[in-house]
């Protein structure tokens, strides 16, 4: 149940109040209120890492549909995750109500993974995208971003070996080898989900 603040049952007690219609002791008020989502959270784990644990941190664009007309709803870009894989979008400023919404999840190098119809409804969402065979798959690398691995990515992965470079280091272990492109290869001409 969600309750009103007390300046708002206030107004409608005073509204009743003012209307000149006497209630007698039979008679029921119904109040209800619609309270925006100010925080969706989320846990997500890219595929491979090394150490396996607590280096689970990416960048990721996220994008909400309903459930019931597929139709994209929110786009949110470039939101950091954490060690634990933990995600934070503040959408106070937004209209996200409370729904079923099927969340689609793209990491900076990763193909797209959908998880399907989240029930969003309170102000504080969580929702854990860890279960079952949820890794973001990796290797999508290319600068032309087709949700494809495919030969465009392992060129630029060859292309940044022995370096640093945040998107090629598929492990994210601090350079770029052998152990990043077998995942890669593994990965080689599979898509992501639309």
């Amino acid at each position: 149940m969600k309750y009103l603040p007390k300046n708002k049952v206030f107004l409608i007690i005073s509204i009743l109040m003012l209307s000149n219609t006497p209630l007698s002791h039979s008679q029921n008020i119904d109040i209800s209120a619609e309270v925006p989502i100010r925080q969706i959270q989320f846990k997500v784990f890219p595929e491979k890492r090394l150490p396996s644990i607590n280096n689970w941190s990416t960048i990721v664009d996220v994008e909400l549909r309903s459930c019931s007309t597929n139709q994209t709803v929110h786009r949110f870009q470039q939101i950091t995750t954490n060690n634990a894989g933990i995600g934070t979008i503040n959408v106070s400023n937004l209209s996200v109500r409370g729904d079923n919404y099927t969340a689609v999840i793209r990491g900076a190098s990763h193909l797209n993974k959908k998880f399907s119809c989240y029930h969003f409804n309170n102000q504080n969402v969580f929702m854990d995208l860890t279960t079952g065979n949820s890794t973001l798959l990796a290797g999508e690398i290319s600068n032309k971003y087709d949700n494809y691995i495919n030969a465009l990515d392992i060129s630029v992965l060859i292309k940044n070996f022995y370096s640093s470079d945040y998107y090629s280091d598929l492990n994210q272990d601090g350079k770029v080898n052998s152990l990043d492109s077998s995942i890669q290869l593994i990965n080689l001409y599979k898509n992501g989900d639309n």
